[in-house]
């Protein structure tokens, strides 16, 4: 998979690459503070279904002097109308990085990786109170399908 991105803003240079296994610690952490403690995912199940033959997900890290300060978690899934999609089903920026060129930086990253894997859209969903990053998402050219389409989670376990 993909290349990696750099870009320095005023006093920050980030980088991006993606998640090898030695950094399912932030991985955890970020997911944890993402699902303000209702994340349920093990290291040992990270572990498992990411970082083996057949990955079911991937994760793009965003860094700043070799500090990890950000990551999508992604996967590939295939829509009947037009082929292969990146979605995104968590993307998180430290606090203190946000509203920076973290989020830009990691955002080039997961594009990079759609265009790799041959996606026509990034798909995701954020909650409708998070105003500031629907506010980001449509500065950047997203469009919001919620006026055409509602997305249904169905609960296996």
């Amino acid at each position: 998979m993909g290349d990696s991105h750099s870009t320095t803003s005023l006093t920050h240079a980030f980088t991006s690459r993606l998640a090898r296994d030695s950094d399912i610690n932030y991985i955890v952490h970020a997911n944890r503070a993402i699902e303000a403690g209702r994340a349920k995912l093990t290291d040992e199940t990270l572990r498992r279904d990411l970082f083996c033959e057949h990955p079911k997900a991937a994760i793009a890290l965003v860094e700043c002097a070799e500090e990890t300060v950000g990551m999508a978690f992604y996967a590939f899934t295939y829509w009947a109308s037009d082929g292969p999609i990146l979605w995104v089903s968590q993307m998180y920026i430290e606090p203190k990085y946000r509203g920076g060129a973290a989020v830009r930086v990691l955002r080039d990253q997961v594009f990079t990786e759609a265009k790799q894997n041959n996606a026509k859209h990034i798909v995701w969903a954020t909650h409708n109170s998070a105003a500031r990053t629907n506010k980001l998402w449509r500065r950047i050219g997203a469009k919001n399908l919620s006026g055409d389409y509602s997305f249904w989670v169905l609960s296996v376990y």
